[in-house]
């Protein structure tokens, strides 16, 4: 524990900037005040109704996700609205992440809001332009189901997290939208989930997971395996116009992208999409 920061008003997001600037979203008001390394606390933006979620992308622009007014408000360092997205959309979004290997975002549909029994609950994809690309996730108690959708973050090797309050659990998808796996249990004993609200990594791959409901912040590590790679060949004496196969043997998850160079020429991109790939080859004079 280092300190306590004292706020004048009721926090409900926050974030920080590269400089360690905090960004602050308020409960009631639905502004955003700025705390800088000094600790002088000052009001940065005011337009928003309810800004459960901020996010920073690598160019500074900061993505506000406005769960009462349904839509995401991207402001520049000056505060200045660059654009905004969503309305029509999103019903109750209440969680944002930047997807920098792919260049887009994800917002979580909360939930909480729709009609009859099955509301809608998933992840919404959009491009940086805010035009919407696609949508993964429904609502239900199966693989790649949600009850409730607080949060959703992604792993380092692109790997998407979504945080399910409700059942105490967090789902892992690849960066195709394919469900791989989930962990969590419900309950209140070390490393049990009471209403997971938020999740965060840090550089050593840890997951914090805050626990509303045990007050608590329950850490995990999830070790992403990499892929590997090994070319198998023998040596051989081809005469022109023969025909040569080299094996590439590959572990992780298909497909695997990868380039070669012929001569020193510019490098020839590949996929593979089972192990071995067998690369031919000719012999030429």
């Amino acid at each position: 524990f280092i300190k306590k920061l004292l706020l004048p008003f009721i926090p409900v997001s926050v974030v920080a900037d590269k400089a360690g600037c905090l960004y602050i979203g308020a409960k009631n008001t639905g502004n955003i005040f700025k705390r800088d390394i000094d600790g002088n606390i000052s009001l940065f933006y005011k337009g928003c109704g309810f800004p459960s979620s901020l996010e920073f992308n690598p160019a500074g622009l900061l993505y506000v996700v406005d769960s009462k007014f349904h839509n995401i408000t991207v402001l520049n360092k000056e505060a200045k609205v660059i654009k905004q997205f969503g309305s029509g959309i999103l019903i109750y979004p209440t969680s944002i992440a930047y997807d920098s290997r792919n260049e887009r975002i994800l917002i979580g549909e909360h939930g909480g809001l729709g009609t009859g029994f099955k509301p809608v609950c998933k992840i919404w994809v959009f491009d940086l332009s805010g035009n919407l690309l696609s949508s993964f996730g429904s609502y239900g108690n199966k693989n790649g189901e949600f009850y409730r959708i607080t949060d959703v973050s992604i792993g380092k090797c692109g790997n998407i997290y979504v945080c399910d309050s409700y059942q105490g659990t967090i789902s892992i998808f690849d960066e195709n939208f394919g469900f791989i796996t989930k962990f969590g249990t419900y309950g209140n004993n070390p490393g049990e989930l009471n209403v997971p609200i938020d999740i965060e990594f840090d550089s050593n791959e840890n997951i914090f997971i805050s626990s509303i409901n045990n007050g608590a912040v329950e850490v995990f590590n999830v070790t992403d395996t990499l892929p590997t790679s090994n070319i198998i060949s023998s040596d051989s004496v081809l005469c022109p116009g023969k025909q040569k196969g080299i094996k590439f043997y590959f572990t992780g998850t298909p497909p695997w992208n990868f380039t070669y160079t012929l001569n020193g020429g510019n490098p020839v991109a590949l996929t593979a999409d089972k192990s071995p790939y067998i690369q031919i080859g000719r012999a030429h004079v």
